[in-house]
């Protein structure tokens, strides 16, 4: 399992030197085990919403599609567009429940768990005031408290929100604890909220303690980097192209509702325009975020780096992990080191090391004729 922070990644195994008994709390919540797909499903947000909508929306929109079929059968002497704009109100109608049960907690849960298997799998580690510790047998992180503020305690356990995507989050059920509180849990997580905002960020290297001490020889880093965070994605094309097939199958609603009235306006019209232009606004900006090919990110970031070994700390929050987890790819000329893994990657950039001698070791260590 990997978990970035934000856009990274990282860790390394916790043993007894590294698990320091720094953290806030005097007490902590103990968790471990292995987190299943069905303990993600039972963790969405808006589960019960979904299940309303497949009650209620279900059978009123199979009747009225079906209603509106029959309408279309009976007024087909009338008008000879009557049957088309019947039929294409009666297709929306019925392939809404459709769209709404791809919202079911399995069916959504499939979708998001293909592109973030890192959310998946064996953890262990612990909660406290400060924040959580957190290992999956190869990697280890600290999230601090202002990171995971978002998080929520949940019937089916406790869901560990990361950022403000709600849909990337550690589902830790009830299960995986030895004594799962709820109570302390809720009362956790407003303390993490008061912490995030009360305390100011913590200063660079803060938290890297609490993984443990680098190895000897180890490069420390520490300053800011800028990236161009690629937005020409094979995910974004998706997304263009099947915005763009909706935005053509509502203008042929709206082309087909048009021509049944007469050029005259209704209720149905006026809807299919508005849906019209803003399908159309989205295909336009998600068209133009592609053709940009990429978008400047600065981050904030320090650690360190060893020869089998890199931490990384970003806004308070630190991983660690075996150098053997990523793809390292040095470019000398430019400066810049990439450490690409499965769904993150980390640049360190010869501009944010101490010394030139300290970028001379790295090139040693990861240069191109390694």
């Amino acid at each position: 399992m990997t978990l970035p922070l934000n856009p990274y990644q990282s860790s390394r195994p916790i043993d007894g030197d590294h698990v320091a008994g720094d953290l806030v709390s005097s007490v902590e919540t103990v968790f471990g085990g292995v987190i299943t797909p069905q303990d993600f499903a039972a963790m969405l947000p808006h589960r019960s919403l979904v299940r309303w909508l497949m009650v209620v929306v279900l059978p009123v929109c199979m009747f009225s599609g079906i209603a509106a079929i029959g309408a279309a059968l009976a007024e087909f002497n009338n008008n000879a567009w009557t049957i088309p704009a019947f039929l294409a109100i009666a297709v929306i109608l019925i392939g809404m429940p459709i769209g709404v049960y791809q919202l079911l907690a399995r069916k959504r849960a499939g979708r998001i768990l293909r592109k973030r298997p890192d959310l998946l799998g064996t953890v262990r580690g612990t909660v406290s005031e400060a924040g959580m510790l957190f290992d999956d047998g190869l990697r280890q992180h600290w999230f601090a408290a202002r990171s995971i503020r978002q998080s929520r305690v949940v019937k089916s356990g406790l869901r560990v929100q990361f950022n403000q995507d709600p849909y990337h989050y550690l589902a830790l059920s009830t299960r995986l604890f030895d004594d799962f509180d709820p109570k302390r849990l809720k009362s956790l997580i407003r303390h993490w909220r008061r912490q995030a905002l009360t305390h100011a960020p913590p200063q660079p290297r803060g938290t890297a303690t609490k993984l443990g001490s680098p190895p000897p020889g180890a490069v420390d880093f520490a300053g800011q980097v800028t990236l161009q965070i690629p937005t020409d994605t094979p995910e974004n094309r998706r997304q263009a192209w099947s915005l763009t097939v909706q935005l053509i199958v509502v203008i042929i609603v709206l082309l087909v509702a048009c021509v049944a009235n007469h050029g005259s306006w209704n209720g149905f019209t006026l809807i299919t325009l508005i849906a019209t232009i803003l399908y159309a606004w989205a295909v336009f900006t998600t068209w133009r975020l592609i053709h940009q090919g990429g978008a400047m990110q600065t981050i904030a970031q320090s650690g360190w780096v060893s020869q089998n070994e890199l931490l990384i700390e970003v806004d308070g929050s630190a991983s660690r992990c075996p150098i053997t987890c990523f793809k390292v790819q040095a470019v000398d000329d430019q400066g810049v080191i990439w450490f690409v893994g499965e769904v993150g990657m980390i640049a360190i950039t010869q501009d944010i090391l101490t010394s030139s001698e300290d970028w001379q070791q790295l090139i040693g260590w990861f240069g191109s004729d390694k």
